[in-house]
């Protein structure tokens, strides 16, 4: 196995053992669990979103923001450096380790619903399980843009960074739909420029669904202008995979923001 794989599989033992990061798998494993038992349809699938989304977002920005500044500020990735490992080796296994350790979580999150569901006699639930997907996407954006803004600003700032990103998002596409919908009339080019040059969040089809009759909660609080309400469509593929490229630019920044940096 080469230096990428070793360093990524260390970083998952460690991960694997931190108290946080078991506490998270057990806490929103609990609640998805619990909220498949205990609620109707709607309840059901807000109250899972919200885990996903705000829980998500905590564990995402955990991840992330720290993956390459606090070993390097402590002199671990200078070891690895005396090792034979070179930065972009470092950069590589730090950051696949913590996306497959954020989709680890995610995933566990979204089974225990899903057995929640089925043993509440419910069955499974297709949608729910696609927005897990997609919510997954967008919580991998944040981890990526936090992990790359720290290399550059600093632990705390990176992760306020990657909230910021997915504020952003997620408000390009309310005013795109706002404006698709011609609920707002000026600044069009300037918004249509945003939308087709910046990260966008990635509504999955029960999300939009349930936007649409107010009962998404927290995650997702119905967007009104000027008294009119704006139904914000589900994410098309082109969405899908433009945000998946923006994934990939903040993990070569991130990548290329280590190796500015003396390890």
């Amino acid at each position: 196995m080469g230096t990428v794989g070793n360093l990524l599989i260390a970083d998952l033992r460690v991960l694997a053992r931190r108290r946080w990061v078991i506490a998270a798998v057990l806490i929103g494993a609990a609640l998805t669990f619990a909220f498949g038992l205990a609620n109707s349809d709607a309840d059901y699938q807000r109250n899972v979103a919200a885990v996903l989304a705000l829980g998500g977002l905590a564990v995402a920005l955990g991840l992330g923001a720290p993956a390459l500044v606090r070993d390097l500020e402590r002199g671990v990735f200078g070891l690895f450096g005396g090792a034979g490992a070179s930065p972009s080796d470092i950069g590589w296994s730090r950051l696949i380790s913590r996306s497959i350790g954020l989709m680890a979580i995610l995933a566990i999150w979204g089974i225990a619903a899903q057995i929640g569901s089925a043993a509440s006699g419910d069955g499974l639930d297709a949608d729910l399980g696609l927005h897990t997907i997609y919510t997954a996407e967008v919580l991998l954006l944040a981890l990526l843009a936090a992990a790359g803004a720290a290399t550059l600003v600093g632990v705390v700032a990176g992760a306020a960074f990657g909230l910021v990103v997915i504020i952003t998002a997620q408000a390009i596409v309310n005013l795109k739909a706002a404006a698709d919908q011609g609920l707002i009339g000026t600044g069009a080019a300037g918004l249509d420029l945003a939308y087709w040059l910046l990260p966008r969040a990635v509504v999955s089809p029960m999300l939009a669904d349930l936007q649409a009759t107010d009962e998404a909660g927290p995650v997702a609080p119905q967007v009104e202008i000027n008294g009119n309400i704006v139904n914000v469509p589900s994410a098309e593929i082109d969405t899908v995979l433009w945000t998946l490229a923006w994934c990939g630019i903040f993990f070569g920044i991130a990548v290329f923001g280590l190796r500015r940096r003396e390890l």
